[in-house]
């Protein structure tokens, strides 16, 4: 676990990965202030069909909301940023989320890696490979 002390930017490159297709939004990066699933953000994924959609999604004050950032090709190389600011939100390329931040926050917090879940059973992670590069955390 990487911790982190008032955490409010994250940069890195990905390379979209060609990943087993699934319903849920599997977490590629992102990092907390405090508790992971009570104030984050991150970087999502989810393979729909032949192409991949990214997705910005924050649990804030306990509470999971996510939005749609956009489509991408496998092997497409995108350049991320989220920023925990006045506002929480995610780059990736063109695309852009936001949402306004919590109040109140801890200063302390850790980085989240990547995680995948099987479809349908709660808890139970599957592999998933994400080549991250260029990781700044500020």
């Amino acid at each position: 676990m990487r911790l982190l002390w008032k955490p409010t930017k994250l940069t890195c490159d990905i390379i979209i990965p060609d990943i087993a297709k699934s319903d849920g939004v599997q977490k590629v990066i992102g990092f907390s202030r405090g508790w992971h699933h009570w104030n984050s953000i991150r970087l999502g994924i989810r393979k729909e069909d032949t192409y991949i959609v990214l997705y910005f999604y924050a649990y804030i004050k306990g509470q999971r909301i996510i939005q749609r950032i956009g489509r991408f090709e496998i092997g497409e190389l995108v350049k991320c940023e989220l920023n925990w600011g006045s506002y929480i939100e995610c780059k990736a390329n063109d695309g852009y989320a936001f949402r306004i931040a919590p109040r109140h926050s801890l200063p302390i917090g850790y980085q989240l890696y990547p995680y995948a879940e099987k479809d349908g059973v709660d808890g139970v992670q599957v592999p998933i490979e994400i080549v991250i590069m260029d990781l700044k955390i500020k």
